[in-house]
């Protein structure tokens, strides 16, 4: 008779856990923000164009400040080795407080649920002057939150001179 815990799959499954538990206290899931926290992100190129997840999937467009589907809030985190860690940012809504902009398998942006510490929600800031920033997916190499050529908010190769890559948080009014 074979043993059942060395054919089974219970003890890697468990490793697993304790291992996911462990980057969960070194890296643990961003927590809902304080009042006060949440900005709105301005395209500098299309100055009307906000990011928003209004109609479900993340876009850049008009919006009305009051929508909480507009409201990020910019969680400061550490990602990495204790050796290479890097500064950042986990990007929630205001409006869906599970959803966090994140970089899918297929390198799309997306806003939804993540696990803890994930690197494809991992966000770094990179000053592109007057105010405005550029966004980039630690996630992948190279990769800024812009606008593209048809109007869609996208993950992608932004050269820094690009306005469409360059983002201006504040505080909406009212």
């Amino acid at each position: 008779m074979k043993n059942p815990i060395a054919t089974s799959k219970e003890p890697l499954i468990r490793r697993r856990r304790l291992c996911a538990a462990m980057a969960g206290l070194l890296a643990p899931l961003p927590t809902f923000a304080q009042a006060g926290n949440w900005q709105v992100l301005m395209n500098r190129w299309k100055q009307d164009q906000y990011l928003n997840i209004q109609g479900g999937a993340v876009a850049a467009s008009q919006i009305n400040f009051t929508w909480w589907s507009a409201h990020w809030n910019f969680q400061a985190a550490m990602q990495g080795a204790f050796t290479r860690q890097k500064r950042g940012y986990f990007i929630q809504n205001r409006w869906k407080e599970d959803h966090f902009l994140y970089v899918d398998g297929g390198g799309l942006l997306k806003a939804g649920p993540i696990e803890p510490g994930a690197e494809a929600a991992f966000w770094a800031l990179e000053s592109a002057g007057d105010n405005f920033v550029r966004i980039n997916s630690h996630h992948l190499a190279d990769a800024y939150l812009q606008i593209d050529a048809f109007g869609y908010a996208t993950v992608g190769p932004s050269p820094s001179g690009y306005w469409s890559g360059h983002w201006r948080r504040y505080t909406p009014p009212g």
